[in-house]
């Protein structure tokens, strides 16, 4: 025969036999032990195998978390839930469309190639608006925050410092400081026309009842003290000062011959006749 065969009982040719065992190892290569000198040539026996597999085996350390450092085997487990929060290369695109899906994630290129159409085509607002949708400078943001009162600044209560022009009142305490207010003046002037109506003083150019000592020459205006003001009887001797009443003050035929003493006046002789001063007395 010219081939090796497992049924013919026919002779073989000696460089068929020759190949056919040059394909089989040598079984004084087989080794039943392992050491520092076995070579490549020698091929273990199944039982040495199993042997060492086992020592191995036993001893492995099996990683139960994922480690940049440990040489260890880590559990299947432990690497199909770190694989799951990995991207799959196959969902990278490098453009995008509208068919374009949340699985898919873009490229570093292709987010900044989009972001740099839409900072082109950008429109920022100069001034605030109630109606713009685009973005506002900062600028105009801050301008307009300037504006407003710090909501910090305000005060509920009543409780404040006089001259303060940094807070201010909601509109309860607004109302109550005024409400306060309007009390204590509507208090004031029931006092002071309780005064007044019972003749306790007068009202002085500051709007203030004072006493009636308090009102000087200079406070009041010149003609302006009626004959109405003046009670009956009021102006007496000791308020009029020596030689203050002139002949225009006294009216015609005013002076009676009651209100005069002695002699008058000297008439030059011939000049006054009983028609003519009619009016002149003498005691």
């Amino acid at each position: 025969d010219t081939s090796m065969s497992s049924s013919s009982t026919n002779a073989v040719q000696n460089k068929v036999v020759n190949t056919a065992l040059g394909t089989k190892e040598n079984v004084s290569n087989k080794v039943t032990a392992l050491s520092a000198n076995s070579t490549d040539t020698q091929y273990p026996s199944a039982k040495l195998v199993y042997t060492e597999l086992a020592k191995k085996q036993n001893n492995l350390t099996i990683d139960t978390a994922m480690s940049s450092s440990s040489t260890n085997p880590v559990q299947n487990k432990v690497v199909n839930a770190a694989l799951g929060t990995k991207e799959n290369v196959s969902n990278k695109v490098t453009a995008l469309s509208a068919n374009s899906t949340d699985t898919q994630y873009p490229s570093a290129k292709l987010v900044y190639t989009e972001l740099a159409k839409k900072q082109n085509n950008l429109t920022i607002d100069t001034a605030m608006s109630s109606t713009s949708t685009n973005p506002v400078q900062n600028k105009v943001v801050n301008t307009a925050l300037g504006t407003k009162e710090n909501v910090s600044n305000k005060v509920t209560t009543d409780s404040y410092t006089s001259g303060d022009t940094t807070k201010y009142p909601s509109i309860l305490t607004a109302e109550a400081i005024a409400n306060t207010a309007v009390a204590a003046t509507k208090s004031g002037l029931e006092s002071l026309t309780e005064r007044v109506a019972a003749n306790e003083g007068v009202i002085d150019t500051l709007g203030t009842l004072a006493y009636e000592d308090t009102v000087t020459s200079a406070l009041i205006t010149d003609g302006a003290v009626a004959t109405v003001d003046i009670a009956g009887s009021a102006v007496t001797t000791a308020k009029i000062a020596d030689s203050n009443v002139t002949t225009a003050k006294i009216a015609d035929k005013a002076v009676t011959a009651g209100k005069t003493s002695g002699v008058i006046g000297k008439i030059p002789s011939g000049s006054a006749t009983a028609s003519t001063y009619a009016d002149i007395w003498v005691e």
